[in-house]
C-alpha cells in the first residue's frame, strides 16, 4: 500500500513538473503554424526564463501588439543584458517603431560586442538614414564589407 501510494505522488509530481515543458513544446507548435494568440497564452504558462520571455515577446509582435512586445524586451534587456538574439530583435522593433535614438543605442552595443556582424552596420546606417546622420553610408559600406549581400 504504501509503495503504491509512493508511486502514485511520484506520478502527481512528474505530471506537475513537465507541464510547463509541454506548454513550450505546445506553444512552439502553435507559433509554427501561425497560431500567435494561442502559442501566447502556451508561452504564459511555460514558466521563466530568457527562451519563455523571447518566444512571448515574438508572439506580441507577430500579433502586431507592439507596445507589449516592448516591454518584455525590456525586461529581458534588464534581466539579462547579454542576450544577443533578444537584444537585436529588440533593437529591430524599436526601429521599426521609429524610436530611432533607443534603437541606435542598442545596435551601438551589439556593434561593440561583435564588430563583424553586419547586420548590426546595416541597422545603424538604416537609423542613421532616417535620421539624416552623415555616418548612415559609413554603417551601410561596413555592412556590405562584411557581406556582399547587403547591397
Amino acid at each position: 500500500m504504501n509503495k503504491f501510494l509512493i508511486v502514485i505522488l511520484l506520478i502527481c509530481s512528474l505530471k506537475a513538473e513537465a507541464q510547463p515543458v509541454s506548454a513550450l513544446a505546445a506553444g512552439d507548435s502553435l507559433y509554427a503554424i501561425g497560431d500567435y494568440q494561442r502559442a501566447i497564452e502556451k508561452f504564459e504558462i511555460a514558466g521563466e526564463g530568457l527562451s519563455v520571455k523571447y518566444k512571448l515577446a515574438k508572439g506580441y509582435e507577430a500579433i502586431g501588439n507592439d507596445s507589449k512586445a516592448l516591454t518584455i524586451y525590456e525586461n529581458i534587456e534588464k534581466i539579462y543584458p547579454d542576450a544577443t538574439i533578444a537584444k537585436t530583435a529588440y533593437g529591430k522593433l524599436l526601429y521599426g517603431t521609429s524610436r530611432y535614438p533607443e534603437a541606435k543605442n542598442i545596435f551601438i552595443e551589439l556593434m561593440m560586442k561583435n564588430p563583424i556582424n553586419a547586420n548590426t552596420s546595416y541597422y545603424l546606417g538604416l537609423i542613421g538614414e532616417k535620421q539624416n546622420d552623415t555616418l548612415s553610408l559609413k554603417n551601410f559600406k561596413q555592412a556590405y564589407y562584411l557581406n556582399p549581400q547587403y547591397s
